[in-house]
């Protein structure tokens, strides 16, 4: 059975709770760059603010799953277990063979469940009245220590009769707190010292990080180990890192 400190949600439900949530509300954005709103109304500023918000809620949301999903949004190189809700938790070393993302790969795979999702934010009925039309989105994402910072390069244009008013997203910058860099950090030494892992050097680690880090019986018949690094902070996105380890059987000597 799968363990996670939230629950184990589809990918679907828990984006459309949170994004739902997000739009609702109200959240003030400094923007960074030299871009030009073109005197927004009122209305159109309020818009340009609520999708920001939506996409802040967004992003800690696809962190959350790759998180859970042991640093993948949707596609994974190597092993993994699959659940009927469609999530997946994948090998990080599988026989002693590496298959551990690196921190690029986890940020492309970031990118990629934000730009796979603009629609929850863009595709509001009262933007639809607005009139509102936008491109191809293109996120840009950096994992460091102690945040997850965000760009998504993306030109919105309201149409309000005869005008345009152009918001480019690009030129606001969104930041999560977050340990991922951390989290990742214990996971690449469990990952290098696979073969003999000194425990009391990755229970340092952690603690140095505040986090925690578990290991439990997956499938002890087949020598597999479920490994998940917590972090029980509040508003620190992910929860959670999770992934597999299985190790290989003692071949015996003996005739």
């Amino acid at each position: 059975m799968r363990l996670s400190k939230k629950g184990q949600l589809t990918i679907f439900v828990i984006i459309g709770i949170v994004i739902v949530a997000g739009i609702v509300g109200y959240f003030v954005v400094t923007g960074v760059g030299g871009g030009e709103e073109n005197a927004l109304t009122p209305e159109l500023s309020s818009a340009k603010d609520n999708i920001l918000d939506c996409y802040r809620n967004l992003d800690t949301v696809i962190i959350e799953i790759t998180g859970m999903q042991g640093g993948y949004y949707s596609s994974v190189e190597g092993p993994r277990e699959e659940y009927e809700d469609g999530t997946f938790i994948p090998y990080h070393s599988y026989n002693f063979n590496s298959f551990i993302p690196s921190l690029v790969r986890i940020e492309e795979e970031i990118a990629k469940g934000i730009d796979d999702n603009v629609d929850y934010c863009l595709d509001d009925s009262d933007f639809t009245l607005l009139g509102l039309e936008y491109g191809t989105s293109k996120s840009d994402v950096k994992i460091s220590h102690g945040k997850v910072s965000v760009v998504t390069n993306l030109d919105l244009n309201f149409i309000k009769g005869e005008k345009r008013y152009l918001v480019k997203l690009g030129d606001y910058q969104r930041i999560v707190e977050s340990n991922y860099f951390d989290m990742y950090s214990i996971a690449k030494f469990i990952n290098e010292e696979r073969d003999d892992i000194c425990l009391t050097c990755v229970l340092e680690m952690a603690e140095e990080s505040d986090l925690n880090v578990d290991f439990m019986n997956f499938d002890e018949s087949n020598l597999k180990e479920m490994i998940v690094i917590s972090d029980y902070s509040e508003e620190q996105y992910p929860s959670s890192l999770e992934f597999l380890n299985k190790i290989p059987e003692v071949i015996s000597d003996e005739v």
